[in-house]
């Protein structure tokens, strides 16, 4: 069920995985997500993020923005 409400449209993570995959593939992928889950196993992946600069509207500062649909979209699902 939590897959199935993983937000859409969302930047994918330094793997390319989007909410879009999870939904797709996800027969495929509860069982994996479980093992992992019991096993307390964690991909690399979730270790790495994508990361721009944004400049922030009122100064010429620039705020850091880190990027892992991974690790939020596994957050999610894992809680469940």
């Amino acid at each position: 069920a939590v897959i199935k409400c993983l937000p859409v449209k969302k930047s994918p993570g330094p793997n390319d995985f989007t909410a879009e995959l999870f939904q797709t593939l996800k027969e495929e992928l509860i069982p994996i997500l479980l093992q992992m889950k019991e096993e307390r196993i964690l991909p690399n992946s979730l270790y790495e993020a994508s990361i721009s600069l944004t400049p922030k509207s009122d100064t010429l500062n620039y705020s850091p923005l880190s990027l892992n649909i991974d690790a939020k979209n596994l957050d999610k699902i894992l809680a469940s």
